[in-house]
Formats: C-alpha cells, structure tokens, sequence
C-alpha cells in the first residue's frame, strides 16, 4: 500500500561556533513546536547536514522532542573528506547522529571548490525544504557558502524562515553586540 501521508520538509543553516545562550535552544524548541503543530499528521523530514554547531544543535532538539522525525543528511562532498575539519566530539555527535538518520547522500557538485560546494549545499537545502531554520548572527557572511549568504536566498525563496539571533562564538569572531536584538531572539519570516 502507498504511503499518502504528507512530507514537510524542515532544513537548517547556522554557524558551527555557538555560544551556550539557553534562550537559543527554548526558542528552537518553540519554533519546531510551531511547525510541527501548524502540521498535525505530516511526515517531518529534517534536512541536516550534521556540521558542528547549528546543524547538530537542531537535529538533537527536533529529535528528541519529535523521535519520528526523518533526518536526512545531505553532504556536501563526500563523507570522509567533510569529516576532515570536525574535531573528535565533534565527530563522535556526527556518528550518534548519523545513527538515527533515514537517508544520507552526497549532493552532484564535482570539479568545484570546497566553497563552493557547500554553497550549493545551502541552495540544495533551501530549495528542498518548506521551512528553514537559521542560527545566524545577522552579519553578511563571511565566505561562499556561508549562512548569510544562504539566508538570503531563502528569503528569496519566499519559503518560511525562522531566524534565531546566534553570535558567531569562534574567537576572531566575537564582538560586542549593543544596540541589537539579545542572541537567542527569534524573528519568524515570510509567515
């Protein structure tokens, strides 16, 4: 018998430095609550590439709280070679996380930079999903690929966004944050 049951699609983006704000995790927590109810008996599939920060940060919370969820890992090259920058921890949430996933795979991007392809990771994320989620400090990103540069093709898109103010934490980041919004703010888009 076919499955009918409908599929919402959820991808996300963010930096892989956070800081350790709970107002970052409550708001993502009421943010997939949000979707997750606005989708009463959708499928929800979860498009995350796994990368430290952002990426495993939200696979972790819509798991634990939503274990039906379907996660699906799309890499930007191939799986080795991504390991590569992941530090020990950081590897070691990859594999427990991999564990639960539906589906991995490498996105068709050869003969290209590493920038390069994780850009087309970002647009392959946007263009999969109906929403996203976005950790992301707000300021224009700092290569090709990155979440700023993502974030504005899902605006774009038109599709639903949820953008959680999250500092860049990696050191020759950091900066003084007057006069904005407090990291862990949340600002839903294109609603």
């Amino acid at each position: 018998m076919p499955n009918n049951k409908q599929i919402i699609k959820i991808g996300v983006s963010g930096h892989r430095y956070l800081s350790k704000t709970p107002l970052i995790t409550e708001n993502l927590e009421k943010s997939i609550r949000k979707i997750i109810n606005e989708n009463p008996n959708k499928e929800i599939w979860l498009y995350s590439p796994l990368a430290k920060g952002a990426d495993q940060l939200v696979a972790q919370i819509t798991l634990k709280n939503y274990p039906k969820t379907k996660l699906i890992i799309p890499l930007p090259f191939e799986e080795q070679l991504y390991l590569d920058d992941f530090q020990d921890e950081d590897k070691k949430q990859y594999y427990q996380l991999k564990e639960l996933a539906e589906k991995i795979f490498t996105i068709p991007n050869e003969n290209q930079t590493k920038e390069n392809q994780f850009f087309e990771l970002g647009k392959f994320i946007v263009n999969n999903s109906d929403y996203l989620i976005f950790l992301w400090n707000g300021k224009v990103a700092q290569g090709q690929g990155g979440t700023g540069q993502i974030i504005e093709i899902a605006m774009n898109s038109k599709k639903k966004i949820v953008w959680i103010r999250a500092n860049n934490d990696k050191p020759e980041f950091q900066e003084l944050w007057e006069g904005v919004d407090p990291e862990g703010s949340m600002v839903y888009l294109n609603w």
